[in-house]
């Protein structure tokens, strides 16, 4: 990858590191490459910055062993809160246990000191290129699907066949079940069917989940049946703000919209789509 100034004084990094002389030299190198560089001596102050700052950075490098809070700590933190954005931790020396925990959570590079500052440059230029090409996408599918949300409630206003080119509907589709999380439900809250993208944030394959109820994954299992119902008695879609489960226990703050579906003529509900992404107070 070419070394582009031009792109790195794009982008907006945070970077954590305990030990001062280190943190001291690094930093006067990154503000001469990057537009921004926010500074934590520590996990718990890197994860403070990060929440204050959250639609500012672009990625984050941290040491490992740290006081307060460890880098692999903080990144399952800030991983609960955007998943996607790129966390590069470095280290002293190469210890198996935490390359195993590093991959279980995600992370984009893992590196030893004394840090290669063009190297390690390099790795966060091309980090932030995926990172914000999948946004991107991210963002792509989410205008696509609400074309389709629209499409659906003419039809429904109307009661007419909307004539979509099926070409570009199955493109669409294939957008959507790759970029947003999403599970269609029963009218009973039975799991019909899924995304991929939800395969990947949960850790279910599809014919694990389907078939099982939402309160599997529910923390707050009263607040998803008073949402199932609020969304019958008032017939619109329900936003609400809940955390949800995964197949190996994590906890994850989501945003939802929930659609209540009338797909039989008697007028009642048949099913429930569920979308889902990442909640950014």
């Amino acid at each position: 990858m070419k070394f582009d100034l031009k792109e790195l004084k794009k982008i907006t990094i945070l970077y954590v590191e305990d030990e001062g002389m280190i943190r001291d030299q690094t930093v006067s190198m990154f503000d001469n490459l990057f537009k921004k560089t926010f500074v934590a001596s520590d996990g718990a102050e890197g994860l403070k910055i990060f929440n204050e700052h959250i639609n500012e950075i672009d990625t984050i490098i941290s040491d490992i062993n740290m006081p307060e809070l460890s880098g692999l700590e903080m990144a399952e933190e800030i991983h609960n809160v955007i998943k996607e954005i790129p966390i590069i931790l470095t280290t002293a020396y190469t210890d198996e246990e935490f390359l195993l925990k590093s991959l279980e959570l995600n992370i984009y590079k893992y590196v030893t000191k004394p840090l290669k500052i063009k190297e390690l440059t390099m790795n966060i230029l091309e980090a932030v290129k995926k990172y914000r090409s999948e946004k991107d996408l991210t963002n792509k599918a989410r205008f696509l699907l609400n074309k389709q949300i629209l499409a659906k409630k003419e039809v429904s206003q109307l009661q007419e066949n909307v004539n979509l080119n099926q070409k570009e509907l199955n493109i669409q589709n294939d957008i959507i079940n790759d970029y947003v999380s999403f599970l269609k439900l029963d009218n009973n809250g039975i799991i019909q069917t899924v995304s991929n993208k939800f395969c990947i944030v949960y850790g279910y394959k599809k014919n694990e989940i389907s078939g099982q109820h939402i309160n599997l994954l529910s923390e707050n299992k009263s607040l998803i049946q008073k949402k199932l119902l609020e969304s019958i008695r008032e017939k619109r879609v329900i936003e609400f703000t809940d955390t949800f489960i995964t197949k190996n226990n994590k906890h994850m703050k989501l945003f939802c919209e929930l659609h209540p579906l009338y797909e039989n003529s008697d007028g009642l509900v048949s099913g429930y789509n569920l979308y889902q992404d990442t909640f950014i107070p």
